[in-house]
């Protein structure tokens, strides 16, 4: 039965590519704003997800990395930041949220062009996410 359905599927499948690789490119929108919006937000901030299930000693170092999880997109910012000379903690923050706001306007923008835009900068977003994900990880154990 299961080898029956996957091959109907991977007909219809096939079926709706043909389809719709007959229409032109601006005739393959992008989903909804909301969508992409809700989508790009998932997978910038849920590799972070592990501060709410690590177990640490030091409470107060987790807290630390919990106030930061709303700019922790924009990490490379903050280590570019600090080598650039900014001193305050308050001011890495600023310099990550920035990237982090910056970061995310440009892909509802530029994800708004067309479905090969959007596909393309969700690959490209997830390889960031999960890179800075495990990035962010490693430098928490440190």
């Amino acid at each position: 039965m299961w080898p029956l359905a996957i091959v109907g599927a991977s007909v219809l499948a096939l079926a709706a590519m043909t389809v719709a690789s007959r229409r032109p490119a601006a005739a393959r929108p992008s989903p909804p704003a909301f969508v992409r919006a809700s989508l790009f937000a998932l997978i910038l901030f849920a590799p972070y997800s592990w501060l709410l299930v690590i177990d640490n000693t030091d409470e107060s170092y987790r807290r630390t990395w919990l106030e930061l999880w709303p700019v922790l997109p924009g990490l490379p910012a903050m280590v570019v930041g600090r080598m650039a000379g900014v001193q305050s903690e308050l001011g890495e923050r600023c310099v990550a949220g920035g990237m982090t706001v910056i970061l995310y306007a440009l892909l509802l923008v530029l994800s708004g062009r067309g479905r090969w835009w959007f596909v393309t900068l969700l690959c490209l977003v997830v390889a960031y996410g999960v890179f800075m994900g495990q990035l962010s990880y490693a430098i928490f154990l440190m």
